[in-house]
Protein backbone atom coordinates (compact mmCIF):
# COMPACT_ATOMS: atom_id res chain seq x y z
CA UNK A 1 0.00 0.00 0.00
CA UNK A 2 1.21 3.54 -0.92
CA UNK A 3 2.26 6.29 1.79
CA UNK A 4 0.10 9.29 1.91
CA UNK A 5 1.13 12.63 2.97
CA UNK A 6 -1.68 12.36 5.64
CA UNK A 7 -0.05 9.27 7.52
CA UNK A 8 2.84 11.71 7.90
CA UNK A 9 2.00 15.13 8.67
CA UNK A 10 1.14 16.63 11.34
CA UNK A 11 -1.99 17.76 11.52
CA UNK A 12 -1.67 20.35 13.88
CA UNK A 13 1.18 22.78 13.36
CA UNK A 14 1.74 26.29 15.48
CA UNK A 15 0.74 28.76 12.84
CA UNK A 16 0.45 32.77 13.01
CA UNK A 17 -1.90 35.69 11.36
CA UNK A 18 -0.38 37.59 8.32
CA UNK A 19 -0.81 40.16 11.16
CA UNK A 20 1.13 38.66 13.46
CA UNK A 21 4.77 40.47 14.62
CA UNK A 22 8.20 39.70 14.21
CA UNK A 23 8.58 39.62 18.42
CA UNK A 24 5.82 36.73 18.57
CA UNK A 25 7.33 34.66 15.90
CA UNK A 26 10.50 34.50 17.20
CA UNK A 27 9.03 33.79 20.68
CA UNK A 28 7.35 31.06 19.27
CA UNK A 29 9.46 29.72 17.06
CA UNK A 30 11.90 29.66 20.25
CA UNK A 31 9.55 28.24 23.08
CA UNK A 32 7.95 25.77 20.57
CA UNK A 33 11.44 24.98 18.95
CA UNK A 34 10.10 24.59 15.73
CA UNK A 35 11.68 26.33 12.41
CA UNK A 36 8.89 27.02 10.34
CA UNK A 37 5.67 29.09 10.67
CA UNK A 38 2.81 28.39 8.62
CA UNK A 39 1.20 32.46 8.03
CA UNK A 40 -2.94 32.23 7.11
CA UNK A 41 -4.33 35.58 6.31
CA UNK A 42 -7.23 37.16 7.81
CA UNK A 43 -9.82 34.35 6.59
CA UNK A 44 -7.61 31.52 7.84
CA UNK A 45 -6.39 30.61 4.23
CA UNK A 46 -2.84 29.75 4.31
CA UNK A 47 -0.61 32.33 3.05
CA UNK A 48 2.82 31.50 3.02
CA UNK A 49 5.84 30.33 5.35
CA UNK A 50 8.05 32.09 7.84
CA UNK A 51 11.18 29.99 8.42
CA UNK A 52 14.08 31.21 11.10
CA UNK A 53 15.90 31.98 7.96
CA UNK A 54 13.67 34.47 7.07
CA UNK A 55 13.84 36.29 10.67
CA UNK A 56 17.65 36.45 10.36
CA UNK A 57 17.53 38.06 7.25
CA UNK A 58 15.79 40.28 8.84
CA UNK A 59 17.70 40.77 11.43
CA UNK A 60 20.50 41.09 9.87
CA UNK A 61 19.22 43.77 7.56
CA UNK A 62 18.05 45.54 11.27
CA UNK A 63 21.93 45.17 12.28
CA UNK A 64 23.53 46.41 9.02
CA UNK A 65 21.02 49.52 9.12
CA UNK A 66 22.10 50.41 12.91
CA UNK A 67 25.63 50.47 11.91
CA UNK A 68 25.71 47.37 13.62
CA UNK A 69 24.25 48.64 16.65
CA UNK A 70 21.96 46.80 19.16
CA UNK A 71 18.62 47.03 17.44
CA UNK A 72 15.95 48.83 18.75
CA UNK A 73 12.81 46.31 19.92
CA UNK A 74 10.70 48.61 17.94
CA UNK A 75 11.70 47.15 14.96
CA UNK A 76 10.52 43.67 16.25
CA UNK A 77 7.21 44.52 16.25
CA UNK A 78 7.09 47.11 13.43
CA UNK A 79 7.67 43.69 11.18
CA UNK A 80 4.80 41.29 10.50
CA UNK A 81 4.46 37.79 9.43
CA UNK A 82 3.08 39.13 5.82
CA UNK A 83 6.33 40.56 5.38
CA UNK A 84 8.95 38.41 6.27
CA UNK A 85 6.73 34.89 5.21
CA UNK A 86 7.63 33.08 1.84
CA UNK A 87 4.41 33.94 -0.27
CA UNK A 88 5.41 31.26 -3.45
CA UNK A 89 5.54 28.00 -1.75
CA UNK A 90 5.10 24.62 -3.16
CA UNK A 91 2.28 22.56 -1.36
CA UNK A 92 0.98 18.83 -1.01
CA UNK A 93 -1.97 17.50 -0.54
CA UNK A 94 -3.13 15.15 2.24
CA UNK A 95 -3.68 11.98 -0.53
CA UNK A 96 -0.62 13.07 -2.77
CA UNK A 97 2.03 10.47 -2.16
CA UNK A 98 5.11 10.64 0.25
CA UNK A 99 7.17 9.61 -2.51
CA UNK A 100 6.07 12.94 -4.00
CA UNK A 101 6.20 15.10 -1.18
CA UNK A 102 9.61 13.60 -0.36
CA UNK A 103 10.82 14.30 -4.29
CA UNK A 104 10.04 18.16 -4.00
CA UNK A 105 11.89 18.09 -0.67
CA UNK A 106 14.97 17.29 -1.52
CA UNK A 107 14.68 18.54 -5.47
CA UNK A 108 14.17 22.24 -3.81
CA UNK A 109 16.06 21.53 -0.50
CA UNK A 110 13.18 22.81 1.67
CA UNK A 111 12.72 21.27 5.39
CA UNK A 112 9.32 21.48 5.05
CA UNK A 113 5.77 21.52 3.11
CA UNK A 114 2.77 22.67 4.01
CA UNK A 115 -0.06 20.44 3.19
CA UNK A 116 -3.38 22.61 1.69
CA UNK A 117 -6.73 21.47 0.89
CA UNK A 118 -9.40 23.85 -1.10
CA UNK A 119 -6.76 27.02 0.29
CA UNK A 120 -6.63 25.65 4.00
CA UNK A 121 -4.28 24.43 6.11
CA UNK A 122 -4.55 21.16 6.98
CA UNK A 123 -0.98 19.89 8.43
CA UNK A 124 2.92 20.68 7.76
CA UNK A 125 4.75 17.85 6.40
CA UNK A 126 8.68 18.21 7.64
CA UNK A 127 11.93 16.36 7.30
CA UNK A 128 11.68 15.60 11.24
CA UNK A 129 8.15 14.06 10.51
CA UNK A 130 9.57 12.19 7.70
CA UNK A 131 12.19 10.59 9.83
CA UNK A 132 9.75 9.91 12.70
CA UNK A 133 7.81 7.59 10.04
CA UNK A 134 10.65 6.03 9.11
CA UNK A 135 11.52 5.31 12.32
CA UNK A 136 8.34 4.04 13.42
CA UNK A 137 7.70 1.48 10.21
CA UNK A 138 11.27 0.29 9.88
CA UNK A 139 12.96 1.09 13.13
Amino acid sequence: MEKIVKQFMNNTPKCVQITDKMDHIMALMTTSRISHLPVLDDQNSFAGVVSKNDVLEKLTYIMEHNSGRTYDPKALQSSTAQELMSRECLIVKPEDSLAYAVELLLQHEFHCVPVVEEGKLVGLLTAFDLLKGYYETYG
